[in-house]
């Protein structure tokens, strides 16, 4: 499959430079869909997880209560430390694939922007009683895939999500999908930030 993502990655057109990591996704799902496992013929795709799942549903239908517990400050001032570095490695990153430069004023423009953000971003998933999120690393195996630097893109994909996320008939489309596919499609994606 990785030899594929390089072929297609050197001469291949610019519509599936783009679109290769969902077209793979997909096309492991279709398989997964039409294929089963085991002597009881158990299928890979949980259909019930479809079919469970309401039409339009938001973040804060489940209400948790805002407390405070002392003995999670120091593992949460730890984990907090941990995704600062982590995304300052990854914004240096993302300026390297997009062959931006990573020294002067700019750069560091963006380096606080991005430690804002996550802080910012982390504050509202609590809020609505989610996790909190940090970068990834695989954008930039993305970003190498693809070729696509764009700030319109990320917006647009920013847009995409959050629609998919309250269309909850999307949401458990993308859970039914199996757990293999999911490792596959990430391994590739750590595979490009590896060799990119």
């Amino acid at each position: 499959m990785s030899i594929f993502y390089k072929h297609i990655l050197h001469s291949g057109s610019v519509f599936m430079k783009n679109c290769n990591v969902i077209l793979a996704l997909l096309f492991g799902y279709f398989i997964a869909g039409v294929s089963s496992y085991g002597p009881e013929d158990l299928d890979y795709v949980d259909a019930a997880k479809i079919q469970d799942a309401p039409g339009i549903d938001f973040l804060w239908t489940t209400w948790f209560g805002i407390g405070f517990y002392g003995p999670a400050v120091v593992p949460l001032l730890i984990a907090y430390t941990v995704t600062t570095v982590e995304t300052i490695g990854d914004v240096t990153a993302t300026h390297e694939v997009s062959e931006l430069s990573i020294e002067g004023k700019e750069y560091t423009q963006r380096i606080q922007g991005s430690l804002m953000s996550d802080a910012v971003c982390s504050i509202l998933s609590a809020v609505f009683t989610s996790m909190p999120n940090t970068t990834f690393s695989q954008n930039n195996g993305v970003i190498a895939m693809t070729k696509c630097a764009s700030r319109r893109a990320g917006i647009a994909t920013g847009f995409w999500l959050v629609l998919m996320g309250v269309l909850a008939k999307i949401a458990g489309i993308i859970t039914s999908i199996p757990d293999w596919k999911v490792r596959v499609s990430i391994i590739l994606s750590y595979d490009f930030v590896c060799f990119m």
